[in-house]
């Protein structure tokens, strides 16, 4: 399952109040269990308050360098654009704050599907999720009611051209790899980005070259890959 545009659909008030609900929580709760601190009494809540709010409430359009011209974007899916997100949405990628914020901001979703749905085996990965079940009413169950749950809490859209119901045995694709019982493979797309981008390697320095294949080779070391 996946969720359409997330980035662009963040509500950035919305995050922050979740946010503050879990800093809230934290203050109170020990350091550790060999320590007698709270964390209140070890760390400043009003600094890490103020720095949240100006980080989740950055506005990414204002005052951006747009570099390139519009015909850059004109393959690029109308979400996927913070262009075009709603007032007050959109968290920038790049941003490495942004990707922890996006896994809390969905926090929502984990509570609700394991305590609500009591759905076993569950995993996800920012707005990639699996559920596992031998029940396909069940899946279906699920799916409906995490649509409409996204939609009333977090005003985000299911993507229902991402949603599959798949046998394990066939094998599934999930964050660029082909998992099947007890083996992992690199993904056909996985395998056809790297193909494409090796040529493009020659005219770069040595370093790069270096960096890029070094990633290249650790994608396909986590699977059963031929080298």
């Amino acid at each position: 399952m996946d969720i359409r545009g997330y980035f662009m659909h963040i509500n950035r008030e919305k995050l922050l109040q979740i946010c503050f609900g879990t800093l809230e929580k934290m203050a109170s709760h020990k350091v550790s269990k060999y320590l007698p601190y709270k964390w209140i009494e070890v760390v400043d809540f009003k600094f890490v308050k103020y720095l949240t709010q100006e980080i989740v409430l950055l506005n990414p359009l204002e005052n951006c360098i747009i570099e390139g011209g519009s015909e850059d974007w004109r393959d690029l899916p109308h979400d996927k654009s913070l262009f075009n997100s709603p007032m007050g949405c959109g968290l920038p990628i790049g941003n490495l704050t942004s990707q922890l914020f996006s896994n809390i901001y969905l926090n929502i979703l984990d509570q609700y599907v394991k305590r609500e749905l009591k759905a076993k085996y569950y995993g996800r990965y920012v707005d990639d999720f699996y559920i596992v079940s031998s029940d396909k009413t069940k899946l279906l169950e699920y799916a409906n009611k995490i649509k409409t749950m996204l939609l009333q809490e977090l005003n985000l859209k299911f993507h229902d051209g991402k949603m599959k119901i798949i046998s394990i045995r066939q094998g599934v694709e999930f964050l660029g790899a082909f998992i099947k019982p007890y083996r992992i493979y690199a993904s056909r797309q996985t395998i056809s980005r790297i193909r494409k981008k090796l040529p493009l390697l020659q005219c770069q320095q040595l370093t790069k070259i270096v960096s890029s294949l070094n990633s290249y080779c650790g994608v396909l070391s986590h699977g059963k890959t031929i080298s």
